[in-house]
């Protein structure tokens, strides 16, 4: 299988995240969930103000959120299966402010944030308490795979 993740790291967070961390944690989710064909996405890192817009803009919700997603739809009348799966939109700063309220490294952090992203771009929902149940399993196996299972959130 061939994946592509496109990264784009806005200004003053370039040299703050490790891309190959970030493809693996990608490239683990995808084969865990049997993805065998070439596929591609994008990770945008933005910062709170950026992270602020785009939360209001599109879930109505006012503050920075840790992440976004943003599924590809082919154009109306286009049937077929694409090997672009999307974006994901990851806020820096609420990762760095979650990992120190849960008590691991920030770069944890982000690599369960890319789970989740990748998650939701193949169909997982977390509004319904079944959806998040079977999304949180799902997360919580990948993370135990590559070696962050204590990052992986807990049922309140």
């Amino acid at each position: 299988m061939s994946t592509s993740v496109h990264l784009q790291i806005s200004g003053s967070l370039s040299n703050r995240v490790d891309a190959k961390r970030l493809r693996r944690a990608v490239e683990a989710t995808l084969a865990e969930e049997g993805v065998d064909r070439p596929v591609a996405l994008t990770i945008v890192v933005v910062d709170d103000e950026e992270m602020s817009d785009l939360h209001e803009a599109y879930r109505g919700e006012a503050g920075p959120t840790d992440v976004l997603t943003f599924p590809f739809e082919p154009p109306n009348g286009v049937d077929e299966e694409g090997a672009y799966l999307g974006d994901i939109v990851l806020c820096l700063p609420q990762a760095m402010r979650q990992a120190g309220e849960e008590g691991h490294p920030w770069q944890d952090e982000v690599d369960l944030l890319a789970v989740h992203g990748v998650l939701h771009l193949l169909g997982y929902e977390d509004e319904t308490p079944e959806g998040r149940a079977r999304m949180w399993r799902r997360q919580a196996r990948i993370l135990e795979r590559v070696g962050l299972g204590h990052v992986a959130p807990r049922e309140p």
